[in-house]
């Protein structure tokens, strides 16, 4: 019933035309396969000017890591992933919370007792700013006298200072040495910025 309502509304001489002109409608719709597609414009990198941020490979102990970083010449202005255990009695804990506190070495810490039957472990994940020869010295004696066993963590995150314009060429050239493993732009929102 539907075909004799269709029949009547086009007439059969001009369906052959209506069907050329769907399939020529849809043809026209593809791009030729030679054709190239358009480039699109580079991405915009919104990042902090001056500052890039580095990634240490696990096994490159503190000391190592200022050593790089003062052959550079850089400015390390934030560091955290630097960790340590020490067994001590549970009472040796603040003392130990106390010198940092009164150094002013770090900028914020975690210090964990852990106690394993009759020793105690104490856990230290201390986050640095500012880490500039003296201070570095300072902690390295701290980490020393207290006999402090660094612990390899999964990365050693470092913010340092560049000059503005060469962050790149300071990406490039960093991620080349060995102690290095990853170097980036410092997202315009990174939270330790805040």
């Amino acid at each position: 019933m539907k075909r004799a309502k269709l029949r009547q509304l086009l007439p059969i001489k001009t369906t052959p035309i209506i069907l050329m002109f769907i399939a020529l409608g849809l043809f026209s719709c593809q791009k030729p396969a030679h054709e190239v597609p358009e480039e699109k414009p580079d991405e915009v990198i919104i990042f902090m000017e001056g500052k890039i941020q580095v990634w240490m490979n696990a096994n490159v102990s503190t000391a190592k890591t200022f050593e790089v970083m003062n052959n550079y010449g850089l400015v390390m202005y934030f560091l955290r992933g630097f960790d340590y255990q020490v067994d001590y009695p549970a009472d040796s804990m603040e003392p130990i919370k106390n010198y940092l506190w009164c150094q002013g070495l770090v900028s914020e810490y975690e210090c964990v007792n852990l106690r394993d039957n009759d020793s105690t472990k104490i856990f230290l994940t201390p986050k640095f700013h500012n880490m500039d020869s003296m201070r570095q010295k300072e902690w390295l004696r701290f980490v020393d006298s207290l006999k402090l066993i660094e612990i390899p963590p999964f990365y050693k995150e470092l913010y340092l200072e560049v000059p503005v314009g060469d962050e790149k060429l300071w990406i490039d050239s960093l991620i080349q040495d060995n102690c290095i493993r990853a170097a980036f732009y410092v997202d315009f929102f990174d939270p330790i910025l805040k």
